[in-house]
């Protein structure tokens, strides 16, 4: 794979179950290290330095604390925002309701809470592996507007998106 992403562009990176999608996020977000070659950024190689400020990476299995909304949305944040607005992604709970990943929340509600945390703390690269495969078609689109409207460089690793949004994003990678 070699390919040059542009600043504040919406890319789409997209194909069936398998084809290495989710471990191509991990190698661009540095989770993971590729067999060969490297990952730059501006030039530099993201080894070589901290590219957790510069890339956030929501995987597809969000992450969930037993604990209140507002502690889950803020977890590993530096900013805590009083201002959650839980209406962005119709997460119909108070910031103080209990939830645990065990309890009451459905895998939708899940992900959204974690794309909501996504939204804390911004950086200049985005990446989103899956981040609507267990959502309707509804807060699907709701979420896509969202991410695609960021000022950021966004990277959508998915399987499922509706052709009415394909034209928004302004690359599509098939794998």
């Amino acid at each position: 794979f070699n390919f040059n992403f542009s600043y504040v562009n919406k890319y789409l990176i997209r194909g069936k179950s398998g084809k290495g999608k989710s471990t191509l996020a991990k190698i661009l977000c540095g989770e993971i290290s590729p067999n060969k070659g490297e990952i730059l950024l501006n030039g530099e190689n993201i080894k070589d330095f901290d590219y957790r400020d510069y890339i956030l990476y929501v995987d597809q299995k969000p992450n969930i604390i037993d604990g209140n909304l507002e502690e889950n949305i803020n977890f590993y944040r530096k900013k805590r925002d009083k201002k959650i607005d839980l209406s962005v992604f119709n997460i119909d709970k108070k910031l103080s309701d209990k939830i645990s990943r065990n309890e009451g929340l459905s895998g939708g509600e899940m992900m959204r809470i974690s794309i909501l945390r996504s939204l804390i703390e911004k950086r200049p690269i985005m990446i989103y592996d899956e981040p609507i495969a267990a959502l309707d078609w509804e807060n699907s689109k709701e979420v896509l507007e969202k991410l695609l409207s960021l000022d950021q460089t966004v990277i959508i690793i998915s399987h499922k998106i509706d052709e009415k949004i394909l034209n928004k994003f302004d690359e599509i990678i098939d794998m």
